[in-house]
């Protein structure tokens, strides 16, 4: 990152716990391997060019 210029940046939770649910997924694929695993981690906020365009499972647009 430099000063004036854009930023992508991802917001993570490293302790957050859940269950893989496709359901609940933001995501066009039909598939998931990891369906119903425990899993540790999670990305809470999501930054590109600047802009927040992702907060805890909902997408922001302009």
């Amino acid at each position: 990152m430099s000063e004036g210029g854009l930023a992508d940046l991802v917001l993570i939770d490293p302790k957050k716990e859940w269950i893989v649910d496709p359901s609940t997924m933001l995501t066009r694929g039909k598939s998931c391997p990891f369906t119903g695993m425990e899993m540790v981690g999670q990305v809470v906020r999501t930054m590109v060019n600047g802009k927040w365009v992702y907060q805890n499972g909902k997408i922001f647009r302009d």
